[in-house]
């Protein structure tokens, strides 16, 4: 929405798609590549609804896997809708949302306003939009948004009575200002913007789409990875059984210093490095 924030993080998620990408020999799709390959593949979105989610992003946690399972998102737009209500700046109206139920705010004005979220104000710029509805220049209206958000005394105020002024004179109705006065309050609390929330839930689907077409180069790289995590590896086994991936013991010929992938039998071998005082060198 006009504003761009640099945020560097280091994210284990992409260390596991490029190196699975690596192991498929392909190189890594761009966004409009994997969106097409994904728009109508269901071995993707089946993922998310049956809770296959260890290692995806923002759905793998124990939090994360309940909530997709329940909302069972079908295309990345439902995903970024969903990596967005699951913030806390949203939980008041989390169930209707992840239960899929019609809403509205009752006030046409506004309903008009927030259609393309579905009438939910979802999103930072969804309070943007409509303080700007209410009369607040567009340049300001991030600023607001953040003054808003610290509730300190002697700020909130005079934004709450410019807001109702301007939102009153729009829809001739104080009831309906107060009542959108109070979703924002309780919206702008840590929550995303849209292209945040976009971006996330791309993390997510690249992961999705190698681990639903590419399971067995998925399964032995994020071992791999986690190879001295013993919860998430516990959860890595309990997925390999419905890929019909098998783990075997270290054999001569077959093993390497880490797991290894074994196409023949859809398998998987333990490396050197799984045992006692050795490694994978």
């Amino acid at each position: 929405y006009k504003y761009l924030k640099n945020d560097y993080l280091t994210v284990t998620v992409w260390d596991i798609i490029s190196k699975v990408y690596d192991e498929i020999g392909m190189p890594i799709d761009d966004v409009r590549q994997l969106l097409n390959k994904v728009e109508n593949d269901d071995k993707v979105w089946d993922l998310y609804k049956n809770g296959l989610v260890s290692t995806l992003n923002q759905v793998g946690t124990a939090s994360g896997k309940p909530q997709i399972m329940q909302y069972k998102p079908k295309n990345i737009r439902e995903l970024s809708g969903w990596v967005s209500a699951i913030r806390p700046s949203f939980s008041s109206m989390k169930h209707y949302f992840l239960n899929r139920k019609d809403f509205s705010y009752g006030i046409d004005e506004l309903d008009t306003l927030l259609k393309s979220s579905d009438n939910f104000i979802l999103y930072q710029e969804n309070i943007m939009n409509v303080l700007q509805f209410a009369g607040f220049p567009e340049d300001e209206t991030y600023g607001w948004l953040k003054a808003i958000a610290k509730k300190k005394e002697g700020i909130i105020e005079p934004i709450q009575e410019r807001f109702m002024t301007g939102f009153i004179a729009k829809t001739d109705s104080e009831e309906n200002a107060l009542k959108v006065w109070k979703i924002i309050e309780d919206a702008v609390g840590y929550g995303f913007n849209s292209s945040h929330a976009y971006a996330v839930a791309l993390d997510s689907v690249y992961g999705a789409y190698l681990k639903a077409n590419f399971p067995l180069e998925y399964y032995s790289t994020i071992l791999n990875i986690y190879e001295g995590n013993t919860s998430k590896q516990g959860e890595i086994f309990e997925e390999l059984a419905k890929f019909g991936i098998t783990v075997k013991p270290i054999e001569f010929g077959k093993s390497s210093g880490k797991y290894i992938k074994d196409a023949s039998d859809n398998s998987i071998y333990k490396g050197i490095g799984s045992i006692k005082f050795l490694n994978s060198s």
